[in-house]
């Protein structure tokens, strides 16, 4: 447990440094490894499903295997690996787009500085480059485009994965005794699982998480729409 809090507060760093140093890309890293964590924390209950699948009968493996594929006909596990991995390509993105960013006024600086190097030789003005001039000016709104699209790209894949959560996974959960009825078995069966309360605690907390991102999502947007609008 203490190796785990260790890496949990590892994690928050970058999420730290966005409220002290405002850093661009940070903010998602922080969410990311949150969201690594909790899929590690949730992992665990679930990492046992099919040998806590139990009937209240003995019968075929065969017949039990149906019922567990009957209940569980969609993906848990799965779901969550790829929704996380889905979810490093706006953040990818995002990176690289500062990347290049910084990169790019970096250059535009030094062409700048030589240019007006020249001109005041030119002109024979010992005051150093012309203070008139700067960088290259940008739109506002065309900066803050890629973190837009970014954002919404992560906003629109943790809905999905947040409604599939709700709505797919939680109700294959929430019921103590399943009813197991398949031509696999020669008799209808009552079958449950142990832990359940694990298993659910971990899709609900996956669930938190997931909120916890879109609502971040949505405040990014909104500071950056209203910083397309007061530079307008």
């Amino acid at each position: 447990m203490a190796a785990i809090v260790t890496g949990f507060l590892r994690l928050l760093q970058p999420a730290m440094a966005v409220i002290s140093q405002k850093q661009g890309a940070a903010l998602w890293y922080g969410l990311l490894g949150i969201r690594l964590v909790a899929l590690f924390i949730a992992d665990g209950p679930w990492a046992t499903i099919k040998q806590d699948f139990t009937c209240n009968q003995t019968v075929s493996d065969f017949c039990l295997a149906t019922c567990f594929n009957q209940q569980f006909n969609f993906p848990f596990s799965g779901l969550w690996s790829f929704t996380f991995v889905a979810s490093l390509v706006p953040v990818v993105l995002l990176k690289t787009r500062n990347v290049w960013t910084t990169q790019y006024l970096r250059g535009s600086d030094i062409e700048m500085v030589n240019s007006d190097a020249g001109q005041d030789i030119k002109d024979g003005s010992a005051d150093g480059p012309s203070a008139g001039r700067t960088r290259r000016n940008v739109p506002v709104a065309f900066r803050l485009l890629p973190n837009i699209i970014c954002c919404l790209m992560l906003l629109l894949l943790e809905g999905v994965f947040l409604f599939l959560l709700v709505f797919r996974q939680l109700p294959r959960i929430q019921s103590r005794i399943f009813i197991c009825q398949t031509s696999a078995c020669t008799v209808d069966l009552q079958c449950t699982i142990f832990s359940q309360m694990d298993k659910l605690m971990a899709v609900i907390t996956l669930v938190i998480i997931s909120s916890v991102i879109c609502g971040t999502c949505l405040i990014y947007l909104m500071n950056l729409a209203i910083s397309c609008i007061k530079n307008i």
